[in-house]
């Protein structure tokens, strides 16, 4: 969820995001292991389109060496 706006890999992440600007904190919760935290990300300029902010999230496991 970004800011309690739940999030799912069919739901657009764009349109919450275009509801920020860049430098914006929002909450993101996550749950991994059963276990939901949340964890504050300030958001980014996107590369494309500097006035337009961004956050990557990646769903699925992570593997890291």
């Amino acid at each position: 969820a970004i800011d309690g706006h739940p999030i799912s890999p069919t739901s657009s992440l764009a349109d919450l995001q275009a509801m920020a600007k860049p430098g914006d904190t929002v909450t993101v919760t996550y749950r991994r292991g059963g276990v939901t935290q949340d964890v504050a990300a300030v958001l980014q300029s996107h590369p494309d389109n500097p006035e337009e902010s961004f956050l990557g999230v990646h769903y699925g496991p992570v593997f890291f060496p």
